[in-house]
């Protein structure tokens, strides 16, 4: 047999016992199950809220030790409170919705006759405040961590719009051009290329936009004035207007390897006419032939089987 749960319990903070009555009454009388709770005091509501968090919070803004604005600060994010005012007293009742406060009412007959919808009014708008809050808790938490992934990579990172102008860059790429972020976000692609003039730039951004990616080897420009290389990968991404996001990453080195491997290919290939020469004159010693033999191998391997040579 399933235990029966307890109704939600709404808690009333008023010194005034007869409006604390009315209050309590005709949330008892209302169709919807609630228990109410009753304290006079800050002291008393603080005592009960650590014990429970209510549904819902009436409170009255003046208090035998305190204004009600001390339950706001303690009621936040976690269940709505709605201050009570008399007449006169809407001043400060706005104030302390800036401070949190959910709605504020004017106690009258029509407040204390319709309590009950009051309550399952802002219940409903309580819920709506939430679905808010949590969802942009999670836009900030991605966006946390989006910018931790990005900031953490091994490739410099942009966003750039569609003028060419720098919108975001990671710490990696200050690192690779010499630049603060504060300089770059002032910067365009233009500023860094060092190969492209700013038409063909124009160009190269065009054609991404139409086939949505691409992946290139550039030259751009430290601060400094020296050039180094770029392999860039980009994407066309339609939000906020259209934005390209791009990584780049320095092959400086590589392709300092790779030069170094064709001036070497070059020489061998070299050496191999010149042995080649002193062969058809006879005039080449035994192990000449032998390490022609390998380099010729060598040769083979490098130029036939497409293996690099470490």
């Amino acid at each position: 047999m399933s235990e029966k749960v307890a109704a939600p319990y709404i808690l009333i903070v008023e010194d005034n016992p007869e409006h604390a009555e009315l209050m309590k009454r005709a949330l008892e009388e209302a169709p919807e199950p609630y228990r109410v709770h009753i304290s006079v005091t800050i002291a008393g509501a603080v005592e009960m809220i650590g014990q429970a968090a209510p549904l819902l919070m009436f409170t009255d803004q003046f208090l035998p030790d305190g204004n009600g604005d001390t339950l706001i600060s303690i009621s936040k994010g976690v269940f709505p409170v709605i201050v009570l005012t008399s007449h006169g007293d809407e001043a400060m009742a706005v104030k302390m919705m800036k401070s949190g406060a959910l709605d504020y009412f004017s106690k009258s007959a029509d407040f204390f006759a319709m309590i009950h919808r009051i309550v399952q009014r802002s219940i409903r708008e309580w819920r709506l405040v939430l679905d808010k809050i949590y969802s942009e808790r999670k836009l900030r938490d991605q966006e946390a961590w989006r910018k931790e992934i990005i900031e953490s990579a091994l490739d410099g990172f942009w966003i750039v719009d569609l003028s060419g102008n720098l919108l975001e860059v990671n710490e990696k790429y200050c690192e690779m051009s010499g630049y603060s972020k504060d300089e770059l976000l002032t910067m365009s692609i233009f500023d860094l290329e060092a190969t492209e003039i700013e038409q063909s730039t124009m160009n190269h951004l065009s054609k991404v936009m139409l086939e949505s990616e691409d992946r290139f080897e550039t030259i751009h420009r430290r601060k400094d004035g020296t050039s180094y290389n770029i392999e860039v990968s980009v994407q066309f991404r339609q939000f906020q207007g259209g934005k390209f996001i791009t990584f780049l990453r320095d092959i400086t080195t590589r392709k300092a390897g790779e030069k170094e491997r064709e001036m070497l290919l070059l020489e061998m290939k070299n050496m191999l006419k010149r042995m080649l020469s002193m062969k058809q004159e006879n005039t080449m010693c035994h192990e000449c032939t032998l390490m022609l033999g390998d380099i010729a191998r060598l040769q083979k391997i490098k130029i036939h089987e497409n293996v690099i040579i470490q």
